[in-house]
């Protein structure tokens, strides 16, 4: 069959007039406005493509695997829809104790905690610029805050992290301190937990130790000290961290000992007593026959013959001499502590020429009788032996 060029010229025009209509009944499909929302933010985007992740790559907004987005990338998205896009933050979380990272898409610490299959704590952000801190639940909400002993509730203002309601509470955050978010009982709960760290400075007490030692000089069966212990000192470092007073790290930095002990010496006798006695009694000392201390006499107004007689008796000297005693100061002094001679200044007891000889046996050779007593029976011990051979030498010339 042959067509005739005005049939050619017809059937062409109608089937062009077909593709046409076709091409823009398919361009009136495709070409749509849609709605992205990133984290809150909304903005419409104008775009020929069908699917959700054409349309966020013909817009240029980027996302990651972590990202919440709905509805799912593969999906078909109609004119006038919907993607909603909840951007992945990396968080970090306290999990029974140990410190770990989380990537979440909540939109608040509240919401995290609330959807948390674990009870966390959330360690306040570091940051200083407040858009990169996640808040901490919508304005309005109540929260408590626990500090330094005391608690508080507040409404959450604007901005609502951390840091601008520890400012609302003027709870101060140290660079050290440590502020986590929780729920407790339901209720969203700041704590502030205060961290101190450092050396602490100790002292501690370094015993002496007792050495003894074998000596000549001390009865046997008796000790004396010759050198007094004295206790030393150590001074202790330690490098401490607390939180809450609660110590978590104690390290020994040094032990130093900063005061030496002294030792205690102690002499073990090993001499005969009565040797002892003697020479304790050569050196004026008033001590019994195996050396012990005998207790000085104290003038109490009585007669003083009677505080002379215990002294002549340490001595060792036998009653007889005691009387010669008696006999040659009743006829020097009458035994009167005040005597004095008008013409030649002998004074007291033993008639001391001068008095203030009898100084050598104490400041109060003036009034007391046992000083000069005491005096007396060592000038009589040293010039003539005995009471009874100063009591001959009297007799004799009529001095001693």
């Amino acid at each position: 069959m042959e067509f005739s060029a005005k049939q050619i010229l017809i059937a062409a025009t109608a089937a062009a007039s077909l593709v046409v209509g076709g091409a823009t009944a398919d361009l009136g499909i495709s070409h749509k406005t849609v709605l992205v929302s990133v984290n809150g933010v909304v903005r419409p985007v104008d775009t020929w493509e069908k699917t959700v992740s054409a349309v966020l790559q013909d817009a240029g907004i980027n996302y990651s695997a972590r990202d919440e987005i709905t509805p799912a990338l593969d999906s078909k998205i109609n004119a006038g829809g919907r993607i909603e896009i909840r951007q992945a933050k990396e968080l970090s979380v306290i999990n029974r104790g140990e410190m770990q990272t989380q990537w979440v898409t909540e939109g608040t610490i509240a919401e995290v905690l609330a959807e948390a299959s674990d009870r966390l704590e959330i360690p306040a952000q570091r940051s200083a610029e407040r858009k990169l801190l996640l808040p901490l639940a919508k304005p309005g909400t109540e929260v408590v805050v626990k500090a330094d002993g005391k608690e508080m509730k507040l409404k959450l203002g604007d901005p609502h992290d951390i840091h601008a309601l520890l400012e609302a509470a003027q709870v101060k955050l140290n660079p050290l301190d440590r502020a986590v978010t929780h729920l407790e009982g339901g209720v969203l709960t700041v704590t502030v937990k205060r961290v101190t760290r450092g050396n602490v400075s100790t002292t501690a007490a370094v015993p002496f130790k007792t050495v003894e030692k074998e000596s000549a000089e001390v009865a046997k069966g008796k000790k004396k000290v010759e050198t007094k212990g004295k206790v030393g000192q150590r001074t202790i470092i330690r490098y401490q961290q607390k939180v809450d007073e609660e110590l978590l790290v104690d390290v020994l930095v040094s032990d130093t000992v900063t005061t030496k002990p002294v030792d205690e010496v102690v002499l073990v006798g090993m001499a005969d007593p009565t040797e002892i006695a003697a020479k304790l009694r050569a050196k004026g000392q008033f001590v019994d026959d195996e050396g012990n201390p005998l207790p000085t006499p104290v003038y109490s107004g009585d007669d003083p013959r009677g505080l002379a007689q215990p002294l002549v008796a340490a001595k060792g000297w036998s009653p007889a001499e005691f009387n010669c005693l008696v006999m040659l100061w009743d006829r020097e002094s009458h035994w009167n502590p005040y005597a004095q001679n008008p013409s030649s200044g002998a004074y007291g007891i033993p008639q001391s020429l001068p008095g203030n000889k009898m100084a050598s046996a104490g400041a109060d050779w003036q009034t007391n009788p046992v000083t000069q007593i005491k005096w007396g029976i060592g000038y009589i011990e040293g010039r003539y032996g005995t009471p009874c051979g100063a009591l001959g030498h009297s007799n004799s010339v009529g001095w001693y």
